[in-house]
């Protein structure tokens, strides 16, 4: 099942890979393009027609989507292709829970270790968040999102951690940057400065209380709107089995 919009409309084309090592500007553009919803949830990706839009090696494309299997946004499904990960219902809320409790734990020993400049920097992702948001720019909005909250894992120096959270999360963040351009009229989520100020206090109790405000108040309407398109079809399987994740990626 993929993501659909209300309407139809041309699907927009990749721009040719100019500038950079050639290998990373692929993987890059086409990320970008899971984010902005270029490619929806569901939909698969074909290497040579990718290969050709791109003008590259159906190689390099190859490597590229690797990449993007190892950070849980695509999947190889044996004798169709890749395919671009999809979340059930059930799973987006399993991981929604298990985000609350990891990042808890995250941001209390992250807390022990923050400086002024990760303060400063979370306070420039803030920004950039609400700058991201009042231009309906939807992959810088979720870019931003996804720093802020990855400063935040990295400072805990828990590496298992880290990139547990990143498995779990990092599907979650582009399936929400595809659901809020097509619905530009909801919610850009919850604001991130009383993480921020939880963190600069350092009670573990407040810490825990405000990752777990910002993260399950998608349960009310705003985990409604990102839903709704899972909805209007069957239940949808995981991206990738347990089997195949593998813990070392990074969005």
């Amino acid at each position: 099942m993929q993501i659909r919009s209300g309407s139809r409309r041309p699907k927009p084309r990749l721009s040719p890979v100019k500038e950079g090592p050639l290998n990373e500007r692929v993987y890059q553009v086409i990320r970008e393009g899971i984010y902005s919803g270029r490619f929806k949830p569901g939909e698969m990706i074909r290497e040579l027609h990718l290969a050709a839009e791109l003008k590259v090696s159906q190689a390099t494309v190859r490597e590229a989507l690797l990449r993007l299997e190892r950070a849980s946004l695509v999947c190889r499904i044996p004798n169709k292709g890749t395919q671009v990960t999809i979340l059930s219902e059930k799973q987006f809320r399993e991981r929604m829970e298990l985000r609350r409790l990891l990042e808890g734990i995250a941001a209390v020993e992250a807390a022990k270790r923050m400086t002024a400049e990760d303060f400063q920097q979370l306070k420039r992702l803030e920004r950039a968040f609400a700058r991201a948001w009042s231009r309906k720019a939807y992959f810088d909005l979720a870019q931003a999102e996804f720093q802020f909250h990855h400063l935040i894992w990295e400072r805990s120096q828990n590496e298992s951690l880290c990139q547990i959270l990143d498995f779990l999360v990092t599907p979650m963040f582009a399936f929400m940057s595809v659901v809020r351009s097509l619905n530009p009229g909801g919610s850009p989520g919850m604001p991130h400065a009383a993480i921020t100020d939880a963190l600069r206090e350092g009670n573990e109790e407040r810490i825990k209380e405000a990752v777990a405000n910002h993260i399950m108040r998608y349960r009310g309407k705003t985990i409604d709107q990102y839903l709704q398109p899972l909805r209007r079809g069957p239940e949808p399987g995981i991206a990738a089995s347990s089997s195949r994740a593998r813990a070392g990626m990074h969005a």
